[in-house]
């Protein structure tokens, strides 16, 4: 998981860099799986503290985090995977730009620029 965390300096919902107005950035598990949290790629996303606590309280979509992962790592999305994990179905994804900035607004993080689109790495 290290290797993770090297390769992404930037929160996948909020855009924020590590460092950047003191945020501190954790890698966060999609799914638990059967035999517990799984370290594969396909199941990690970068997240700021302050959204990783959110997600535990359910806040955060998981249609949202799933987009999020997909737009930012395609490479390493693997749906068939994370269904697994998850053992069921996976929600909708939330890619509507409209809904993503009303739910960044209404977290009080309007005012940072989205990310682009595609990253190459990991």
């Amino acid at each position: 998981m290290s290797s993770f965390h090297q390769a992404w300096d930037y929160c996948f919902v909020t855009g924020v860099k590590r460092g950047a107005f003191g945020v501190k950035l954790e890698a966060h598990h999609l799914f638990a799986g059967t035999a517990g949290k799984s370290d594969e790629l396909c199941n990690l996303i970068m997240l700021d503290r302050t959204i990783h606590e959110q997600v535990k309280t359910a806040k955060v979509p998981l249609g949202l985090l799933l987009w999020c992962k997909y737009r930012l790592d395609r490479e390493n999305t693997d749906w068939v995977r994370l269904a697994i994990l998850r053992g069921s179905f996976l929600p909708d994804l939330i890619h509507d730009p409209r809904v993503l900035s009303m739910w960044r607004k209404n977290q009080g993080i309007s005012n940072m620029p989205l990310l682009p689109t595609i990253r190459g790495r990991v």
